[in-house]
């Protein structure tokens, strides 16, 4: 008996898993198609009128109304996606998400955590272009000098020179 309910346990687990892909699967393709809405509402329109049939006679025309309406809501969607990959994509988003390209050493870096800044943080650099070198630009911090080099790939740092104290006695 033990055997049996476990053999049976397997087959309604296979069988779950097996429901659970598939309708995982379903929605990933209704989703990929942009088509949910329009599935949902014939889904429910079949089932309201398998069990209470609603939709005959001048009730009819109460479903086509309702999946006229879903069917130019997903035509809606499909142009909104269609404009949005013509241009690129970059329009879309707000004009805060979008990121310039900036030297390596400014880039933020990914923390599980944000951290408070230090209570004294240094300055932040000032950035001035190499005079005769176009491409080239060179950043000031209070004890060094950053030189870098503007790429397609974004900015190349080409070396650092430590400043110096002079003293005129």
């Amino acid at each position: 008996m033990k055997a049996f309910l476990a053999l049976l346990k397997t087959l309604l687990s296979a069988v779950w898993t097996f429901v659970k892909t598939s309708l995982l699967t379903a929605y990933g393709v209704l989703k990929l198609l942009r088509i949910r809405l329009l599935a949902l509402y014939v889904l429910v329109c079949f089932l309201v009128n398998l069990i209470w049939h609603p939709f005959q006679g001048t009730w009819l025309i109460l479903f086509w109304v309702g999946l006229a309406l879903c069917a130019a809501a997903t035509l809606l969607s499909w142009t909104v996606t269609l404009a949005g990959r013509k241009q690129g994509g970059a329009e879309k988003r707000p004009e805060k998400e979008r990121t310039e390209k900036r030297p390596e050493k400014e880039r933020p870096q990914k923390k599980a955590r944000p951290t408070p800044p230090p209570p004294s943080a240094p300055p932040p650099p000032r950035y001035f272009e190499v005079e005769g070198h176009p491409g080239y630009y060179f950043a000031e911090y209070d004890d060094r000098y950053e030189l870098y080099l503007m790429t397609e790939y974004g900015a190349r740092l080409v070396r650092i020179d430590e400043k110096t104290e002079q003293r005129y006695d």
